[in-house]
Parts: structure tokens; sequence; C-alpha cells
């Protein structure tokens, strides 16, 4: 197949301003990049006008063109502002483009259906929003959220990275053809080799943005500080590039500081490194649909001890982990004292068995490159 050339608009992607919001998303563009050209155009807010710029990078077959304009004073204006940045990047690249692959439609689909039509190309996307389940929706203008999804549902086809997200997106698009694609993991996590620890300290990993309503982080220590109060020893890490502060509030008040560090924004190799020295990861969410973070593990080969939300039950089966109901603090102290008393059952080989062949770039890329073969028929 000759190689396409493909505008990857993003709601979120990595920049100056965060290097880490959208990084999974940036993973997916580089997945796609294997078998195709791809040019990322990325909107970021700057502060004031002074700060207002563009900067492009290039890494082989994905071309980054990172824009800092500062927003526009409301949702409408600022969707139209944002096609016309966009639509003007794309005549300075003075590419011909074949494919819109967005990501996230929320809330810039009215902005890739038009650039679809401005440029007379399909577009499709992939999808990655817990927002699309209504518990876990944030309030929104309703007139925003039906011109929103009136406009997502011009795309040609769908990608949730989920199962449990398939089944929400196809409440607001039950016409549209989607693909069940999963997340992609970075090559360090397939290099690195898990290490095993022999002493009687159990060594527990937690990797997230620490969001309390969808992460439950104070569950995960309640459960914890269980295990301490039966002379159980381990150590618990937290790697996290979000606010912290309340975390180590709770791990005071619960007398855990001891066993509970603390690590700021890390990047892949720091949390690759860190996930080769642990037992287990700990997941004890509220929602999710496919977290990047469980992929890692699984690739790295480090079992899982997580909640029973989103994709979570088809990853972590019995010879990966455990899975607890969400909430349920004993139940996560009961599976935590269990993994201890048998890890030495889980083994790396096992754990990892099937994850290169399922969540490489490699492998992703190929899903998508059979995808847009039936989106343009050729």
């Amino acid at each position: 197949m000759t190689a396409l050339n493909i505008l990857a608009p993003a709601t979120w992607y990595p920049s100056k301003i965060d290097p880490f919001v959208g990084n999974f998303v940036k993973r997916h563009c580089e997945a796609i990049a294997t078998s195709h050209n791809v040019w990322v155009i990325f909107v970021a807010s700057a502060k004031t006008k002074s700060e207002e710029r563009i900067e492009k990078s290039c890494a082989g077959n994905l071309t980054e063109i990172i824009i800092y304009q500062k927003p526009a004073s409301n949702d409408i204006f600022g969707n139209f502002k944002k096609r016309k940045i966009v639509l003007d990047a794309v005549k300075k690249t003075g590419i011909s483009f074949d494919l819109i692959h967005a990501h996230f439609v929320f809330p810039l689909a009215p902005m890739f259906e038009s650039l679809s039509q401005a440029l007379d190309i399909p577009w499709v996307f992939t999808e990655h929003w817990s927002g699309f389940h209504k518990k876990f929706r944030p309030k929104i203008n309703s007139f925003k959220w039906i011109w929103v999804m009136k406009a997502a549902r011009s795309a040609k086809m769908s990608f949730p990275v989920s199962e449990n997200l398939q089944d929400a997106m196809k409440i607001e698009f039950p016409d549209q053809e989607m693909i069940l694609v999963p997340n992609v993991v970075e090559d360090v996590f397939f290099n690195s080799s898990k290490k095993e620890n022999s002493d009687n300290c159990a060594r527990f990993l937690h990797v997230s943005n620490l969001v309390e309503e969808f992460k439950n982080l104070k569950g995960t220590l309640k459960a914890l500080s269980i295990l301490q109060e039966e002379g159980i020893e381990f150590q618990f890490q937290i790697i996290s590039d979000g606010d912290s502060s309340k975390a180590k509030k709770w791990v005071e008040q619960l007398g855990l500081s001891d066993q509970v560090s603390f690590e700021g924004p890390s990047d892949s190799d720091q949390i690759a490194e860190a996930m080769a020295s642990s037992d287990a990861l700990i997941l004890f969410s509220n929602t999710e649909n496919q977290p990047c973070v469980v992929l890692e593990s699984i690739a790295i080969g480090l079992p899982i001890i997580a909640s029973w939300v989103g994709d979570l039950p088809n990853l972590v089966s019995d010879k990966r982990g455990l899975i607890t109901a969400p909430g349920d603090v004993d139940q996560l102290a009961k599976n935590l004292k269990t993994f201890i008393s048998r890890k030495g059952i889980y083994t790396a080989k096992e754990v990892s068995r099937g994850a290169r062949e399922s969540f490489s770039k490699e492998a992703v890329g190929k899903k998508y490159a059979e995808a847009y073969r039936k989106v343009l028929n050729i």
C-alpha cells in the first residue's frame, strides 16, 4: 500500500504548555507513522499575544505543528478561529492530504467536520474520553453537546480504544462503523526486563494524574493502611504529573509516611525502570477506558491489581493479576494480601504474553492501515 498523507488534528496533544497531556494521542500518531505520513496540527493555549508562535518538528514520517494561540472568548467563536488557524497551517504545508484522522471529538468535532468539507476528504477519529459514560460526563451545555455530537456523526469511521467505551459511544453514534483499536505502548516497556524481588517486602506502584474522582487513591491508601495494621511489610511508590498535595495529607493522616513515596512527572524510561523494580501495579479506579499504564505494565511483565471498570476485566486475567470491585476497600486489602502470599506464581513471561502483538506501534499501525483501506476503498 502506498503511503498516505494523514492530517491529524487533535483536541489534546503534548506541548511546551503541558508535555504530558495527550501523550497517548502522540503514541497513536507514531503508530500511524509506521506506515503513513502524518502531520499533527495542534492549537495550544498561549497566555498572552506575545507568546503566540508556531513550532514545527519532524521525526521520521511524523511532522508536528504546534500553534500557540491565545484562546477565543467563547466556544463557537473559538471553533471557527481554530478552523481558520488549522486550514492556514494545512495550506502552508503544500501537502495534498488523503484523510483526516482526528483524536477526541469533544469539543472540536465541528472543526473536524468543517476541515473535511473544506479539504473534500473523509475524516475518522480515535476516541479515549470517559465522558461518553453519562456517570462521568462533566456538566455540558445541552446545545453544545448536540452540536458536537451531530458533527461527530459525519465521520466515516471511529476507533474506540475499549469495548466499554464502544458500548457508550454507540448510544450517540448507532449507525457509525466502529473498529476497536487499543492504546499504544512505547518500545521501552517491551525492551525492559522485569526484576524479581526475593525479600519479604512487597513493592507496589501507582502511576496516574491523581484526579481523585477517577483514580480513588484515598481508597488505595486506606486498603494499604489495613496491611500496615496487620504488620505486613510493603512499600508504595506513587508517580504522578498531577497535584499530590491531598494524597500527601492522606498518607500522613493514615500513618503511612514510612511506606509511601512520591515521584513527580516522569518520562517513559523512568516509569519503565520503576515498573521493572516493582512487584505489582495498583489501579483502584472508579472509572477507566483502557489505561495506558496497565498496557505498559503488561508489556513489561508487571502484575496488576485493579478495579472492575472499563476494559480492565478484559486485560487483567488470572495470570496477570487480581480484579477488585470498585470502591470496595476491604476487598482491595484482601486482594493485596492474596497477591503477597502468592506473588511467585505471576511470571513476567505470562503477564506479557501477546502484548507486543496487540499494543506495539507496529501492531496498532497495521490496524489503522487496514481501516484506511476500507474508508478510502483502496
